[in-house]
């Protein structure tokens, strides 16, 4: 790759200033908007809007630009904005015209109410999943943890566990290996150390969780805890969370059993903790697929631009190239996150695993649920208004006290931020990287000034 290659695929990324096409803003006539609408999907779309634009690659940051250079990107919109929130529906569909999106969905409730609900698609590009809408499911990786959050906090509720119990409590064998003094508390925070197992997990082990004491709760049970130390539970903490809920539920219900009574069928919504091969073929699913290549490799050479910059960097920005960029290590010492996904068999770089039949179908309540933008912003609405959504209440008053009690902030390894974690297995996302948006445009403004490529 030459200079002048290297220079188009540095402004992939936008570490130069790139113009944008107003055009593909402005050229929106009919979008409109449906002041009443508070149901979410599968409510009568108002508008789909359809229009073209012609952009060049280099003329698009992000990583669906069309790689042709006589492309033509079209675009369909289409859902509701209430009054006071067209600015949102703006800016969602900027990140389109330059590339940053492919196919997405927004869904935004205020005061107990959906404002917005909308979804966005590039019909042109090759990777685009067909007919993509409000109603189309997505896997959505670690938002997973937050609705398994949600169904431990039910469960504490109702009285079948408190966050301040021993996971022996319910599940003696689990004390093995100097683990006997791991609360579930400590699980929700991250605090157990068991971001990954003594023994590899196979895909065998995790169609096993439905039985509490098969191959997946054995290598818990045999696995010892690495330390003390706070570490992303990438993948782990959900069949932790599943066990423990079948060991203290007298109905003996896995997680995915207990979303759907408790979360997904009171709320009306779609959401699987996995999701059946019968379901598979009822249900509209989006495809996973891989960003451009140049994006990524743009993103890989990054790094080492903001690492020459170090000695210039403040405290806050070296812990946020610390989290966008962790450390390698050295000889056999791996990332933490790459141990993490090592240690399971199948979850690698690549969407093949997490989107095939026998993948969507795992239980995996850190990674594996399927949901839309309404489902999940449904969920979240009924933490932030107090446990109760359009008169249906999933937990009470007191028990959204008790989820979000007992703070604690640590620096959690695999992320790499001092992360601020309650009792109930949320983190405080707004302190962990308070000040972010501001530092990344000085990151790139550093860069360029004293490394000008």
């Amino acid at each position: 790759m030459n200079q002048n290659d290297f220079t188009k695929t540095l402004k992939l990324i936008g570490i130069d200033e790139i113009p944008t096409s107003k055009d593909t803003i402005n050229n929106i006539q009919s979008f409109t908007f449906d002041a009443n609408a508070t149901t979410g999907s599968g409510a009568p779309l108002e508008v789909v809007t359809d229009f073209k634009t012609i952009q060049r690659l280099r003329n698009l940051p992000g990583p669906w630009a069309l790689m042709e250079d006589n492309a033509m990107n079209h675009f369909v919109f289409g859902g509701y904005v209430a009054p006071g929130f067209e600015m949102v529906m703006s800016a969602f569909q900027r990140n389109f015209s330059v590339g940053l999106e492919l196919n997405a969905q927004l869904s935004c409730f205020h005061e107990g109410k959906c404002v917005l609900n909308v979804f966005g698609r590039n019909d042109a590009h090759p990777q685009s999943t067909v007919n993509y809408d409000l109603d189309t499911l997505q896997v959505v990786f670690s938002s997973t943890k937050a609705v398994t959050s949600l169904a431990m906090a039910i469960a504490a509720d109702k009285g079948f566990f408190a966050y301040d119990d021993k996971v022996s409590k319910y599940w003696p064998e689990f004390a093995q290996n100097g683990k006997g003094a791991i609360t579930i508390a400590d699980v929700m925070r991250h605090d157990s150390g068991l971001s990954y197992l003594d023994e590899a997990i196979t895909m065998e082990d995790i169609e096993s969780i439905s039985n509490p004491n098969g191959t997946l709760a054995k290598k818990f049970e045999r696995s010892s805890a690495e330390n003390d130390k706070r570490i992303y539970h990438a993948l782990t903490r959900g069949w932790i969370c599943s066990l423990i809920l079948q060991k203290a539920d007298p109905k003996k219900r896995t997680l995915q059993q207990f979303i759907d009574e408790f979360i997904a069928k009171p709320l009306e919504i779609d959401f699987y903790c996995g999701i059946s091969h019968e379901l598979q073929k009822k249900k509209h699913l989006a495809t996973l697929c891989q960003q451009n290549p140049k994006y990524i490799f743009a993103n890989l050479r990054l790094p080492l631009r903001i690492k020459s910059a170090m000695n210039n960097l403040t405290e806050t920005e070296k812990v946020m190239y610390q989290f966008l960029y962790p450390e390698t290590g050295n000889g056999n010492d791996k990332p933490i996150m790459l141990k993490m996904t090592d240690a399971v068999e199948g979850w690698g770089s690549t969407p093949d695993m997490p989107q095939s039949p026998r993948g969507r179908a795992l239980e995996i309540g850190s990674a594996s649920g399927h949901t839309n933008a309404y489902g999940l912003a449904k969920i979240a609405a009924v933490v932030a208004n107090g446990g109760e959504i359009g008169g249906v209440r999933l937990l009470s008053e007191n028990g959204v006290k008790t989820a979000l009690d007992k703070w604690t902030t640590k620096f959690m390894h695999g992320i790499n931020v001092n992360m601020p974690m309650c009792q109930g297995g949320w983190g405080d996302f707004g302190r962990a990287f308070k000040g972010w948006v501001s530092t990344f445009y000085r990151l790139k403004t550093l860069i360029k000034r004293t490394h000008p490529l």
